[in-house]
């Protein structure tokens, strides 16, 4: 996979070499028309090299591509951090919880096994005290 890759990769730098070596024609850019109203009435314009144009143009959109990527990532980060320091906290409570609830268990099991214990020796106190008759 990683050698299809890479040779699809240099197919398109080869294609994109051919593309520019065939539009080195002249082109005029023109990013300010002529207006009698504009600050420079004859316009403003200048002469570029069709696939340097075309290059330049990529360029501005990968890094504009980019940009907005890296804000997402910036976002994503931030987004997990937040929620990683949720879920430290959340398991923190989570053991305050169970250790509560292990320290609740042992009570209740000793209040359960207290009232067994002392009916058991009340029920063997009466049997082994004569019954008094009146």
């Amino acid at each position: 996979m990683k050698i299809i890759s890479r040779l699809l990769y240099a197919l398109v730098i080869i294609a994109g070499i051919v593309l520019a070596s065939m539009n080195m024609q002249v082109v005029t850019v023109t990013y300010l028309p002529e207006l009698s109203i504009s600050p420079i009435p004859e316009g403003a314009a200048f002469d570029f090299p069709l696939a340097l144009l075309l290059l330049a143009v990529l360029v501005i959109g990968v890094l504009i591509a980019g940009l907005g990527a890296f804000v997402e990532h910036v976002r994503l980060r931030a987004g997990l951090r937040k929620q990683s320091k949720l879920n430290a906290r959340l398991e923190q409570e989570l053991v305050a919880a169970r250790a509560a609830l292990g320290d609740a268990a042992t009570a209740a099991q000793r209040v359960e096994d207290t009232p067994a214990a002392e009916t058991d020796s009340a029920t063997e106190q009466s049997s082994s005290e004569p019954a008094v008759s009146s």
